[in-house]
């Protein structure tokens, strides 16, 4: 079994023949190179994406995801119109150059989410050389189901303490690169992850380390309410013995609501406030307890992910990431211009 950054090779050698993203002149190029692929190797690949990120963000770019979409489009091609195939090689093109910049300027590398990927990533370093991916993942599979549950909590320790270290990281790689006036370059990155977000992720690995931050500190387990939340929660309840599948309630719930008279907005808007003000007396008391114990720090963290994740969590247009990306590459040409010149 080859290792993880000789996998990568081997699922980007298509793009390595004929270009990076987006540059397959036609359908057929792209079926030709791709028709071979075997697609759960495919699949598993991508499990271990985030341990590439260190190794070779191009390689990584040059891999996963788009290896995944291409080997759909060779077997289905009749599944994908000319608009929403170029839709998709737009948005690879620009995760593969996001992930380059991530790569470049030192972005902290993505940890293992979970127990079972941390163990398989393990037992591949030290056991899955030069054996086939399908005999592999065998073992790996009825390893991990004869793993004791103290090797597992091991495990999940082990994740835990790489997922702390990594939020720890982010936040320290983002305080240097403004300390370096690198804001462009810190502002794609974001705007990327918020575009192209994906499961193995940074916001959702950074939600992950935040819920254990949580649970270990007994954070009150509260939510903000919106109006429009609580309207369409009643209107559910109140139609739940309704034949009505669940999807037509809440579009009917939707239209009830832009149809609803401004006073009854307004008084929703002042039973949610009623409702977050509860949510916020209960979080500030709980800060007054951590900063008696002296865990102001743990406070300040716990905010600055979750500052995190809502800003990743905000959906971006994908043209604004691409608009980003080539003032970036514009600037860095008129500043390579501009070196040449002075040498001159």
């Amino acid at each position: 079994m080859a290792t993880t950054p000789s996998l990568a090779k081997l699922f980007g050698f298509a793009i390595g023949k004929y270009g990076t993203y987006g540059c397959f002149g036609n359908r057929s190029a792209m079926l030709n190179a791709l028709k071979g692929f075997d697609f759960e190797h495919v699949r598993l690949f991508t499990s271990f994406a985030p341990c590439v990120v260190s190794v070779s963000g191009k390689n990584f770019g040059k891999s996963c995801a788009y290896a995944l979409f291409a080997k759909e489009f060779a077997d289905s091609p009749e599944n994908f119109s000319e608009e929403e195939a170029e839709e998709q090689r737009r948005r690879i093109d620009a995760k593969r150059k996001v992930t380059i910049l991530m790569n470049r300027y030192g972005y902290p590398p993505l940890p293992s989410p979970n127990a079972y990927q941390m163990y398989t990533k393990e037992c591949f370093e030290k056991t899955g050389k030069g054996q086939s991916v399908a005999s592999v993942m065998g073992q790996f599979a009825k390893g991990w189901k004869t793993l004791s549950i103290g090797d597992r909590q091991k495990l999940e320790e082990k994740v835990a303490h790489e997922l702390d270290e990594f939020s720890q990281a982010v936040q320290d790689w983002e305080t240097k690169m403004k300390e370096q006036k690198l804001s462009a370059i810190l502002k794609a990155i974001n705007l990327g992850l918020r575009t192209i977000d994906s499961k193995q992720g940074p916001r959702r690995l950074l939600q992950k380390q935040l819920d254990i931050l949580k649970k270990q500190y007994n954070y009150p387990d509260v939510k903000l309410v919106k109006p429009y939340s609580i309207f369409v929660h009643e209107k559910l309840k109140k139609s739940s013995g309704s034949q009505m599948k669940q999807t037509e309630r809440l579009k009917q719930a939707s239209q009830d609501w832009n149809a609803l008279a401004p006073s009854q907005k307004v008084l929703l808007t002042e039973r949610a406030e009623s409702m977050n003000q509860s949510v916020k007396d209960k979080v500030s008391s709980w800060k007054e307890s951590m900063e008696k114990k002296g865990l102001t720090d743990i406070v300040e963290r716990i905010e600055w992910i979750e500052a995190k994740v809502r800003n990743l969590s905000r959906r971006s247009k994908l043209t604004n990431v691409e608009q980003l990306l080539e003032t970036i590459t514009t600037l860095k040409s008129k500043t390579a211009s501009n070196t040449v010149k002075k040498k001159r």
